[in-house]
């Protein structure tokens, strides 16, 4: 039926035909050229020094965040600065470990933040699907009055989300001090109404028209056939979805602040900032690396997502 012809379309073919694994480098410069071409070899090469010197930019506040834990209060104060630790207190970074309860900060954020990409992507795939295939009338004017929501400034709509969280309509509940007050106002995002679209746009509309000749339903389609395929879309909205969770500072010091679903950002901000100066910079340090370790797990992951898409559009 259509439901497997998609499935089986979807695996990805792990070896070329024949049975034997391709041992060509894939490159945007092939290597005859790049040997045999003094100009492209030359261009290679100040291209390659331009991308390790802006590589450098971009790791060195990494690396003075994550050597500054390391310093004293007084080598941290002294003028000039110290490139690296002359005398390495090794200490820093086991007091700020053990000084805040980490593992539940990183547990609530995490669970803040899956909670909000599942209920933002239900809502925003739904949204989408029906913008793309259902295709209502007036479809494009209520998505230009989407649209029209994101040059709304986010500060103006602090007190009228803290006030629905306060005192939910209709139903007269305080959400306050609860995840709900973190995943409710994020279930709606006009810009990624507007990503999942385009990608429902690239669904072949022969798989669809198969599917409903097989008598499958709207549900049916975008749970087995849509969904399958804009999942590069689905990961892009889970990592803004973490990095936004991750980061976020003001919104969670309203809604959850001295309750038991602090994340990150606030424990950051109401336990650290009672620690010495180096215990402060040694604990951010601590909540920087997280994201990169996570994204250094699930980087194939990503790629192989993203790959599996392009070779079904083609």
């Amino acid at each position: 039926m259509a439901i497997e012809t998609i499935k089986e379309k979807r695996t990805p073919r792990a070896f070329p035909r024949g049975g034997e694994k391709s041992t060509q480098a894939r490159s945007l410069i092939s290597p005859i050229e790049l040997r045999n071409n003094p100009v492209v070899r030359v261009g290679y090469s100040i291209a390659l020094v331009i991308c390790i010197l802006l590589a450098l930019v971009v790791l060195f506040p990494l690396y003075w965040l994550f050597s500054g834990g390391f310093k004293s209060l007084l080598e941290l104060l002294q003028s000039p600065p110290t490139f690296w630790p002359v005398h390495p207190q090794w200490t820093n970074y086991v007091i700020a470990w053990l000084s805040v309860d980490w593992v539940g900060a990183f547990r609530n954020t995490l669970i803040l933040a899956l909670g909000s990409w599942l209920l933002s992507t239900f809502v925003s795939a739904t949204a989408a699907y029906a913008f793309s295939l259902l295709r209502p009338k007036f479809g494009n004017v209520i998505l230009f009055l989407f649209m029209c929501t994101l040059m709304i400034p986010g500060v103006v709509l602090v007190i009228p989300q803290y006030a629905n969280i306060l005192d939910v309509p209709l139903v007269h509940w305080n959400l306050i001090g609860t995840p709900f007050a973190i995943w409710f106002p994020g279930a709606f995002s006009a810009w990624s109404i507007f990503i999942y679209k385009l990608f429902f746009d690239g669904v072949p509309r022969d798989l669809v028209d198969a599917a409903r000749l097989d008598g499958a339903g709207h549900w049916t389609i975008f749970r087995r056939i849509c969904l399958p395929l804009i999942r590069p879309a689905i990961v892009v909205g889970l990592i803004f979805s973490f990095i936004s969770d991750w980061s976020s500072f003001f919104w969670p010091m309203l809604t959850l602040t001295n309750s038991n679903w602090e994340p990150v950002g606030l424990v950051l901000y109401t336990t650290v900032r009672l620690e010495p100066r180096p215990i402060q910079i040694a604990s951010s340090a601590i909540v920087t690396i997280v994201p990169f370790i996570l994204v250094a797990i699930f980087q194939n992951q990503i790629i192989k997502s993203n790959a599996a898409f392009a070779g079904i559009k083609g």
